[in-house]
């Protein structure tokens, strides 16, 4: 049986995690990650608190990642993203709020023995990354508001928590034609909204 590829967080270097970050495209992770919480965990923790602690669980965790390319990566990211959601709650339910990780908590596994903590993913996002990520996300969920509601959930589905057509209409109860015809209307209602709003890169391509 061949081994895993090795991956660029081997290393677990700042600018490989910041690069594989970006490729994740933060602004859309930050649309998923609303959408996966509910109402009283936003009572307790907002959507860019939620993305920080996945990225200190990804980050501490990262030697248990298996690479199978860039969009694993993200993919990974979401199932991270659900793991700390599912966590805060239960804390909700219990009246409990949920306690964000601390740098102090992110001890790597083969850390020397000064016991340096992993800083990199919030210390490397600054103030400015920071707004300009929730900026697009908030026009990203503007642009799929405008998405007729039997499309939305397909559309979100699809693009923001990356699941396959298949995945999508188990999730919703519906066939895979049916899926498909949704998405297809739903995504040029979605671009539609985009190019509206002037979120168009110089090379035509959408911040999907």
């Amino acid at each position: 049986m061949p081994a895993d590829p090795p991956h660029p967080l081997t290393l677990g270097t700042h600018a490989n995690w910041d690069r594989m970050v970006a490729e994740a495209n933060p602004a859309s992770m930050l649309v998923a990650i609303r959408s996966k919480m509910g109402d009283r965990i936003r009572q307790h923790l907002d959507a860019e608190d939620a993305w920080q602690e996945t990225l200190l669980m990804a980050w501490r965790d990262r030697e248990s990642f298996q690479w199978r390319g860039p969009g694993s990566f993200r993919r990974w990211l979401l199932q991270v993203a659900d793991n700390r959601i599912r966590d805060l709650a239960a804390h909700a339910v219990a009246g409990i709020r949920g306690k964000l990780v601390a740098f102090s908590d992110m001890r790597s596994p083969s850390s020397d023995s000064s016991g340096s903590c992993y800083a990199g993913p919030v210390q490397t996002t600054s103030p400015g990354r920071a707004e300009a990520d929730r900026e697009l996300a908030a026009r990203m969920e503007a642009a799929l508001a405008a998405v007729p509601e039997d499309g939305r959930d397909v559309v979100r589905l699809r693009l923001f928590e990356d699941l396959t057509m298949e995945e999508v209409g188990e999730r919703l109860g519906l066939g895979v034609e049916g899926v498909r015809y949704r998405f297809r209307r739903g995504l040029d209602c979605y671009h539609r909204a985009l190019r509206q709003a002037h979120l168009v890169d110089s090379r035509g391509l959408f911040p999907e």
